[in-house]
């Protein structure tokens, strides 16, 4: 956001969001059809291939711009170490808890370890100079308010993501091809407000 003019910040995102919307539509028919004709091992497989595309693409696009920016930058691997750390332990966790026991050695020690790196993260995100998230900015109302909207966006959108195809294809009976198809009408409003949002703001 910060190498952006404001003027054209809105914008940028709108696009942003467009092209985000057209992946998660092409995404869920794709996914659909290497499902029903590759098996679903593929599904990751097939992810490699634009991953590395897109790193050398951004790389090559990166040379060329020029970035002003004052101050020094830094990137903060001890806060990524810290969060990953915290985030895996605590998806462990969840996805074991009923397994083991959700009052079993194993969880508690994990749970504790994720509660540990937070406390770690946080302090550190507080004192770093360039830190993975700026806690300051959560005071801004407006911020606040958009990220809890996008949070709840997401929580909603992932939950059909998952839902649904498991409804499709237990209850309804629907090859992946055929549910990856219906789910791809979903990003269809992403494809059209996005723009005029972006546009507007």
């Amino acid at each position: 956001v910060i190498y952006l003019k404001p003027e054209i910040r809105g914008r940028a995102f709108g696009i942003w969001m467009l092209y985000a919307g057209i992946g998660l539509m092409t995404g869920s028919f794709a996914g659909g059809f290497i499902v029903e004709n590759l098996g679903w091992r593929w599904i990751f497989l097939v992810n490699l291939i634009p991953a590395v595309a897109g790193i050398i693409i951004s790389l090559q696009a990166l040379k060329k711009k020029e970035i002003n920016f004052k101050g020094k930058l830094s990137l903060d691997f001890k806060g990524m170490l810290y969060s990953f750390i915290m985030i895996s332990s605590l998806i462990y966790s969840l996805n074991t808890g009923r397994e083991f026991g959700w009052l079993s050695a194993r969880i508690i020690v994990s749970l504790s370890i994720s509660l540990l790196f937070f406390v770690l993260f946080v302090f550190h995100e507080k004192n770093f100079i360039n830190p993975l998230i700026k806690f300051s900015v959560l005071k801004d109302f407006r911020f606040s308010f958009g990220l809890l909207s996008k949070i709840t966006s997401h929580i909603l959108r992932d939950g059909f993501l998952f839902i649904f195809p498991l409804f499709f294809a237990r209850f309804m009976h629907f090859k992946p091809e055929e549910y990856g198809m219906i789910l791809s009408i979903f990003p269809l409003s992403s494809l059209i407000i996005s723009p005029l949002a972006g546009y507007f703001s």
